[in-house]
Order: structure tokens, then sequence, then C-alpha cells
């Protein structure tokens, strides 16, 4: 179960996307998600009753509004991002874009994780290409969740100079600085 706190980072991390991706649309409604579900063009790999956590599909994402947590809208955008960098390399074969979508590919067929998920996929591409955007949804995750332990530890810092500026050693209180 995913917890009501990442499920409004979650939240807070899709309006941000939706943001920086203006013409990606993405909805969380369970009927939508179950209309995409039952399509004929939906791959859906369910091994051992696993979860379906997102799909992207004409350049639209589906969350599953049961599982939604914080690497899930990263991943799916990680979709939408090689989409892009794809369609850019078709139009300019060795441009910007089709050597950054060559790097990340390398990376994903050099990782660790690569022969497992072409066990899982079976396509060699398409392996390097969902891994590639887990290892992007892991980065976002653990980005997103250091900045949240960094807005605590700025409070958390401000909190104990307020303390030291406002509280003085007991040596120099006297009695006219307590208040009751």
């Amino acid at each position: 179960k995913v917890s009501t706190k990442e499920r409004g980072i979650a939240a807070m991390l899709i309006a941000k996307m939706r943001h920086a991706f203006p013409s990606v649309g993405i909805t969380a409604s369970k009927a939508e998600f179950d209309a995409m579900m039952e399509r004929d063009d939906v791959r859906t790999r369910v091994v051992d009753g696993m979860i379906i956590y997102g799909i992207t599909l004409d350049g639209n994402i589906y969350l599953n509004p049961e599982a939604i947590d914080i690497a899930t809208p990263i991943h799916e955008y990680g979709h939408i991002w090689i989409d892009y960098l794809r369609s850019k390399a078709l139009q300019a074969p060795k441009g910007k874009e089709a050597r950054l979508l060559a790097k990340g590919m390398a990376l994903a067929k050099n990782d660790e994780s690569y022969q497992s998920f072409v066990d899982k996929y079976g396509d060699r591409e398409l392996a390097a290409e969902e891994l590639l955007v887990e290892l992007i949804a892991t980065k976002g995750e653990t980005i997103v969740n250091a900045a949240q332990k960094a807005k605590f530890k700025e409070w958390f810092n401000a909190f104990f100079k307020y303390i030291k500026e406002k509280f003085k050693g007991s040596k120099k209180v006297s009695l006219k600085d307590i208040k009751t």
C-alpha cells in the first residue's frame, strides 16, 4: 500500500510534470485506467499477479489510482522523454537527441539488471528502454525523497537556531526575563 504522504508527494510531482510537459495528458481516473487496460493495443505483461502501475499510450499517461507512488509518474514520463528523443533522432540521426538516446540505451544495456529485463520482456530494445526509464524513475524518486528530507533538515536547523537566539543559558537569565 502507498502511504497518504507518498500519494500527496506524487500528486505534487505530477502537477510539476504537467507544467513541464503541458502537451502530455495524465490521468489517475480508475475508469480511464481500466478502459486502457482493456484495449488490445496495450501491452500488459502481468506475471504472478503483478500490479500495473501506469501506462503510456499515444503521448498520454494513465496511472493506476490504486497504486500511485512517487516513482510511477517519473517512470511514465521517462517513456514520453524516450519517445521524444527517438522522434528527434529520426529527424537528425547525428543530432544531440540521437546521441543522448544512444548513450542512455548503452548505459541500460551495460547495467547489471539488463539481462533480467531481457528475460522479462523478451525483446532487447524494449528491455533496454524499460530498464532506462526504471533507472530514471529510481533516481528521480531518490531526488524527491532527498528534497523532502532536506526541507525537514532546514526546518529543524532553523528551529534550533531560533531556540538558541531566544533562550539564554540559565546563568544569563534574570527574574525579569522570565514571563509567567
